[in-house]
């Protein structure tokens, strides 16, 4: 195995957090491309492990960004999760617990041919 030692500036991008912070690190990275600033690795954590891979499919570019802000509005318009916690946490309590979240997700990944 061969490894490179790069010297000089490298940008690296690190995007983490869950839920919604997923769309704001897409205007984050818009914000960066604007400026000239391009990354060269590009590390991500939950929600910004599917912004990650977003840009490993599409690129950095205008482009790509526009299609990941694609993909965050279909998300925020699809209810993915469901918004009647506390009769989650009771389901949960009396061992009931609900797929349905998994199960719309699952629905809309498909939807989108992931």
């Amino acid at each position: 195995m061969k490894v490179q030692v790069l010297y000089g500036k490298v940008h690296s991008f690190c995007t983490w957090r869950g839920g919604s912070h997923g769309a704001l690190q897409v205007g984050a990275l818009r914000a960066f491309l604007e400026s000239g600033i391009v990354p060269d690795l590009l590390v991500g954590a939950s929600i910004g492990a599917v912004n990650a891979i977003g840009i490993a499919l599409w690129g950095f570019s205008q482009e790509g960004l526009d299609k990941l802000e694609q993909g965050w509005k279909k998300v925020a318009n699809s209810q993915l999760l469901d918004t009647r916690i506390s009769q989650l946490i009771i389901r949960a309590f009396l061992g009931w617990p609900s797929d349905r979240a998994r199960r719309k997700t699952e629905e809309f990944f498909l939807s989108l041919g992931i």
